[in-house]
């Protein structure tokens, strides 16, 4: 009987240890601690309108210049920054964009704004709010403000260039009559301006018909009245202008 029982029990013995086995208690996992003060800063409400600012700087310089990247690069890199959480890096980004920014818009609106007061001061004739918006730009361009002298000079200058007026012949008019006039050039040697501009019109600067309608500059250069003026003068001398004439109407 006792050999019955060692048996009995070298064969229960394997079964009671594994299905002690089975019944260990899972193992838990380690928790791990993380220092919440190390953590980066959230982004307040200072980095969200820098950040917003570089956003609006960046649109604009690249509108200028498309082929500028450096300023996207860091912009994205910031809103990167920004969507993680760490405040402090968003906002050293989103200044340097802007500063990236605004140098590319500056020296972008400085390449224009030197030509643009050139070509304004040859024109004549400026009324006075055309020569005071040419002035403010004057100040503008002193103080570096590029952008203001950009967007002043360019409407100016343009408006400079093609605004004209229109005057009717009347009967025994002649263009240096035309000229005189206090309400047109008010210099009865600037007859030529009136000539050149109206030569698909004019066949002979000394004759005229009633009732035409000529264009007359309202702002013509100042080379251009040197030269009238001195074409005037050597025209009243020649018995057969008529080169003289093909040399004006063909000049620059």
């Amino acid at each position: 009987m006792w050999q019955r029982l060692i048996i009995f029990g070298a064969l229960a013995l394997p079964i009671l240890l594994a299905g002690c086995a089975s019944l260990a208690p899972e193992r838990v996992p380690r928790v791990q601690l993380v220092d919440v003060a190390a953590r980066p800063a959230a982004p307040d409400e200072r980095t969200i309108k820098m950040l917003a600012r570089a956003q609006t700087s960046v649109y604009e310089a690249q509108a200028l210049r498309p082929w500028w990247l450096a300023g996207p690069a860091l912009l994205s890199a910031a809103e990167g920054a920004m969507a993680r959480g760490d405040g402090p890096l968003a906002a050293e980004l989103a200044q340097r964009a802007e500063a990236a920014a605004r140098a590319t818009a500056t020296a972008h609106y400085a390449s224009f704004a030197e030509d643009f007061l050139r070509r304004a001061a040859l024109f004549a004739r400026l009324r006075d709010s055309e020569y005071a918006s040419f002035r403010a730009a004057e100040v503008a361009y002193a103080r570096g403000d590029m952008k203001s002298v950009y967007l002043r000079l360019r409407p100016l200058v343009r408006h400079l260039y093609l605004a004209s007026e229109h005057v009717v012949v009347r009967a025994g008019q002649t263009l240096a009559n035309i000229a005189a006039d206090q309400q047109n050039y008010d210099n009865p040697h600037l007859w030529p301006l009136l000539f050149r501009d109206n030569k698909g019109l004019i066949r002979d600067p000394m004759r005229l018909k009633p009732g035409w309608t000529l264009r007359l500059r309202t702002h013509p250069p100042l080379a251009e009245i040197f030269a009238a003026v001195e074409y005037a003068d050597r025209r009243q001398d020649l018995s057969d202008p008529r080169a003289l004439d093909a040399q004006w109407l063909s000049w620059p």
